[in-house]
């Protein structure tokens, strides 16, 4: 199995001149370990949404594939 994320980097949070996109994936990916660890991985075919950018705009989902 695998897990495979996706984040679509093209939303205004990704864009702070102060900090790399890096830091909203960071921060997106720090609450989606806190969501995984209460909501184990049921196996392939499951899937869901990852959390939303700051400024609460869909950013991505994860599926967990062959």
């Amino acid at each position: 199995m695998k897990l495979k994320i996706t984040v679509d980097l093209d939303n205004a949070a990704f864009r702070d001149p102060g900090h790399g996109p890096q830091w909203e994936v960071a921060r997106i990916l720090g609450t989606f370990t806190n969501y995984i660890i209460d909501h184990p991985l049921e196996g392939v075919g499951d899937s869901g949404h990852l959390p939303p950018d700051i400024n609460g705009n869909k950013v991505g989902e994860w599926k967990v594939t062959r």
